[in-house]
């Protein structure tokens, strides 16, 4: 799986969310950092056809995305920022209807999902019932749904407190070969326990990109500047 962007460039009226991104993303774990307004669900709603650039070139597995997008949309997973769940349904609910519409053969999933989320013993409970950081963890459960090769994740672990995020990252660290996560957080301990590399957006820019180590090295990049990870 390689996802290839090159001079990727989105504005909102007078205002440039991306500017230029060119990057080349191979399978693994990416963390994407950057402050509020870089431009990082911009970039990750581009990379899920949900927001079409204005320039710039996409290319998923060695295809345009023009000429992919059904194979694209087939092989891809993708958590919202702000999650808008049907109140009246349940966790089981939800991840059996997106398991028809992603026709994934194999019923256990839902299952399988569930429990490794922790989510079984509100499984049967409707999403009025639940708290946020539940919610939040169905999210994530219906992104991983189908065992994608492409997971674009939105604030992965916004709102989950110190027990669910340990079952997040269990899940995300499961190997699965040629898979490409690409998570964006404001959480330096989050590309700390995840992350292969590292990927900063400042003004809609890339202002870094490398393996982890070599971030940690960043000190005069990343460093201890808090408002570039905590917005």
């Amino acid at each position: 799986m390689e996802l290839k962007i090159q001079e990727l460039s989105k504005s909102y009226g007078s205002q440039a969310a991306l500017r230029n991104v060119t990057l080349n993303l191979k399978p693994g774990t990416v963390a994407l950092l950057g402050p509020n307004g870089s431009g990082k669900t911009t970039l990750l709603r581009c990379l899920a056809s949900l927001t079409r650039p204005d320039r710039g070139q996409l290319w998923f597995n060695g295809l345009p995305y023009s000429k992919n997008l059904a194979l694209l949309r087939s092989q891809l997973g993708y958590l919202h920022q702000d999650l808008d769940l049907p109140s009246h349904l349940t966790p089981r609910q939800l991840l059996e209807y997106l398991r028809t519409l992603k026709s994934t053969p194999d019923a256990g999933q839902v299952d399988q999902l569930l429990s490794a989320l922790d989510l079984k013993p509100v499984a049967n409970l409707p999403f009025s019932s639940l708290s946020g950081g539940q919610i939040r963890l169905a999210g994530v459960a219906q992104a991983f749904l189908g065992q994608p090769s492409l997971l674009l994740l939105d604030e992965l672990t916004r709102g989950l407190d110190v027990e669910e995020r340990e079952h997040v990252f269990a899940l995300a660290r499961k190997p699965l070969p040629g898979r490409l996560i690409l998570f964006s957080t404001h959480e330096p301990a989050d590309v700390e326990r995840l992350a292969d590399q590292v990927i900063i957006l400042r003004q809609g820019q890339v202002v870094f990109f490398g393996d982890v180590d070599d971030f940690r090295g960043q000190a005069r990049i990343v460093a201890v500047d808090n408002r570039l990870l905590n917005g």
